[in-house]
């Protein structure tokens, strides 16, 4: 079918990936321009395919490039495996004759993909594309884009197992950082999603962000395996300051029994704890030292890696735990020295108890210990609509958690004031773990009290604080 010939039009140089039947479709849609250095190949082609113009020439040659007139051209697909004859071609088009023509360049060998780094061009590896194709086929539940967009990773597709723990859950409570949900799938629909929506067995979900945090996200959704802190980031982030030696075997024990990459040691200027340098050195495979930090704030400021931020209880622990409780956006953990934990509680005193249950349940696993919830409420005689309101909701939260998982929950129900009946009950508890939600959008202050805020900075067992964002709008 010939196109106009005001039409932009494609050149294919080399028929080494071609054959007739791919150039017979690339010809329904655009005006094909064939260019080869053989003219045998090129009269063969011409003669089963006689809407396609043929060239015979040398892609690096200037007399080529000015009868093809590359300003008039839509693509130029390479299919010539030499990377020098490519990039002859490259540096042709882009400083020579001055053409913005998009490039796609088919190679065969993926350690030439890295000779077109930094370069305007587009490399497709065919059996890159066949390989993903073929496991797709095989395993349905996870299939990475190579081809779109950046093509490092940054763009999957998950289906939803059974086995996940995630089912059921609405997609506000997954509490998102380096990542989002683009596109839900389900029965062949499109589905825009919302915090509202809930995720269900074979819902096939487009996942975009950091590639390394794609993976652990993908094997929540796929097999419901417990990947903390890597949904949030890769390192343990703390501060190298005097006392942390302390609490170092603390952060060794996180490390040993989570999926974060490394601890990241951020030295705070003047503060430098010198015997955890001693110790850390010749550590390089769990320890990485990073630069100095002018002030305890530009610690949790550079959260691009940060999967979890300590912070040891140091003498001004209260003025440092009340900064990083409103500006940090990654869990933070106050090491008590307590460890190996015996069990997580989880305190549902918090702002999102669905995002406390999934966290307390996912830790249980990765430590192998059990795990229980606690929640405070006013007296019964003194509750009003709301109070009420609040613990059913914990109550049908608990329930549903409690079928999905097939796990029995324990659940202690206390009355009176959060802050002091939490702090009382944990009094007696020597090598607990207490998980708490913290709510970042409410003030800390002495009249408006910030519950977990209160209860953090109070008890005297390890604590760990998941971050909450103030909701978005819908």
């Amino acid at each position: 079918m010939m196109k106009n010939q005001n039409e932009k039009r494609v050149v294919v140089a080399g028929l080494e990936f071609f054959d007739l039947s791919l150039l017979r479709s690339l010809c329904r849609q655009h005006q094909v321009i064939l260019v080869d250095r053989h003219r045998e190949r090129l009269e063969s082609a011409h003669s089963q395919l006689p809407e396609i113009r043929v060239v015979h020439g040398d892609i690096t040659s200037r007399l080529t490039w000015n009868d093809l007139d590359p300003q008039s051209l839509r693509h130029v697909i390479s299919t010539i495996p030499s990377p020098e004859v490519n990039l002859e071609m490259l540096r042709l088009l882009r400083n020579d004759l001055n053409s913005s023509v998009p490039v796609m360049i088919l190679v065969l060998r993926q350690q030439d993909v890295e000779k077109y780094a930094d370069l305007d061009v587009l490399v497709i590896n065919p059996l890159e594309l066949g390989m993903q194709y073929i496991l797709r086929r095989l395993d349905r539940h996870f299939f990475r884009a190579a081809h779109i967009g950046l093509g490092s990773g940054e763009l999957v597709e998950v289906r939803v197992r059974a086995r996940s723990h995630l089912v059921q859950r609405r997609l506000r409570c997954l509490k998102p950082t380096q990542w989002r949900i683009a596109a839900l799938y389900r029965d062949e629909r499109l589905i825009l999603p919302t915090g509202n929506c809930r995720l269900q067995v074979d819902d096939r979900v487009v996942l975009v962000g950091e590639p390394t945090v794609l993976e652990s996200v993908a094997s929540l959704l796929t097999q419901g395996t417990p990947q903390f802190p890597r949904q949030y980031g890769r390192y343990i982030v703390c501060p190298l300051e005097q006392g942390l030696a302390d609490y170092l075997d603390e952060v060794l024990y996180w490390h040993q029994h989570t999926h974060s990459q490394r601890i990241q040691l951020l030295p705070v200027r003047q503060r430098v704890d010198s015997d955890v340098v001693k110790r850390v050195k010749g550590m390089s495979g769990e320890f990485d030292i990073g630069p100095i930090q002018d002030d305890f704030r530009n610690v949790f400021q550079e959260t691009e890696n940060m999967g979890m931020l300590v912070i040891p209880p140091l003498r001004w622990f209260s003025l440092r735990l009340r900064r990083a409780y409103r500006d940090c956006p990654r869990p933070m953990l106050v090491p008590r020295g307590r460890y190996p934990y015996s069990e997580v509680i989880v305190s549902l005193n918090g702002p999102d108890p669905a995002l406390a249950l999934e966290s307390g349940y996912e830790l249980s696993r990765l430590l192998s210990v059990p795990f229980r919830a606690l929640y405070v409420t006013l007296p019964k005689q003194l509750r009003g609509r709301a109070e009420a309101e609040a613990l059913q909701l914990r109550l049908d939260l608990i329930s549903d958690f409690e079928s999905l998982t097939r796990k029995r929950i324990e659940m202690e129900l206390l009355e009176g004031n959060p802050v002091k009946a939490t702090c009382r009950r944990l009094e007696n508890e020597s090598r607990a773990l207490l998980l708490i939600v913290g709510d970042r959008g409410r003030p800390v202050s002495l009249l408006q009290p910030n519950v977990p805020y209160l209860i953090a900075s109070r008890t005297r067992i390890s604590t760990l604080i998941i971050p909450v964002e103030e909701p978005e709008s819908e």
